[in-house]
C-alpha cells in the first residue's frame, strides 16, 4: 500500500466521473502518507526501489489532477517535496541497486531519471540526469536479452522492470526529452 498505487484505479473513476471526492481521496491519501512517514525513517524509506515506485506513482497522480481544483499549490508543492525526498533516499545507494542486476536498478534508475526531467528544480538535474540515463541503460543491456526476455526467471519482476521502461518512455514522449 505504501507505494501508493492502489490510488490509481482512484484516480480513473476521478477522471471518468468528474467526482470531487475521489480527487480528494487521492490527495488526502498523499499528505497523510507523507505527515505518518518523515523522510529517511521507518520501514518505508528502507528500499531504495519502494521510494522510487512511490514517487513515480506520485508523479503520475499529481499529474493528471493537475488542473482539477483539488489540486492547489500546496499539493503542487508537497508532490516536489516527496519526489525531492526520494531522490535523496535513491541516489546514494544506486550503485547497490546496479549491482543486484535485477529490477530495483531499472526502477531506482527510472525514478532518478524521471524526476530530473520532470523536476529540473533539482539541485544537479542534469548531471543527475547523465548519470540516471547511464544507469537505466547498463540495467537494460544487463536485464534483457534482444528476445525481451528477462534475467529474473519472476513475471512479476519482469512485468515491473517493464512498466518502468513504459513509464520512462511516456515521460520522454510527453515531454520531448531523448529517451
Amino acid at each position: 500500500p505504501a507505494r501508493l498505487g492502489w490510488l490509481q484505479p482512484v484516480l480513473r473513476h476521478a477522471v471518468a466521473t468528474g467526482d470531487p471526492a475521489a480527487a480528494e481521496l487521492v490527495w488526502t491519501a498523499i499528505e497523510s502518507w507523507h505527515e505518518a512517514n518523515p523522510p529517511y525513517r521507518g520501514v518505508h524509506w528502507m528500499s531504495g526501489q519502494e521510494a522510487a515506485l512511490r514517487a513515480i506513482a506520485v508523479m503520475f497522480l499529481a499529474d493528471a489532477l493537475d488542473a482539477h481544483p483539488a489540486t492547489t499549490q500546496a499539493r503542487r508543492e508537497l508532490v516536489g517535496t516527496l519526489v525531492a525526498d526520494a531522490v535523496g533516499r535513491v541516489v546514494p545507494s544506486l550503485g547497490y541497486a546496479l549491482s543486484q542486476r535485477n529490477n530495483h536498478a531499472t526502477s531506482e534508475a527510472g525514478f532518478l531519471w524521471t524526476a530530473s526531467v520532470l523536476a529540473p528544480w533539482l539541485p544537479g538535474a542534469a548531471s543527475l540526469r547523465r548519470r540516471a540515463s547511464s544507469a537505466l541503460t547498463e540495467a537494460t543491456a544487463d536485464q534483457f536479452a534482444p528476445d525481451g526476455s528477462y534475467a529474473q526467471h519472476s513475471p512479476t519482476y519482469h512485468r515491473v522492470a517493464l512498466h518502468v521502461l513504459l513509464w520512462c518512455l511516456a515521460v520522454a514522449r510527453a515531454t520531448g526529452e531523448p529517451a
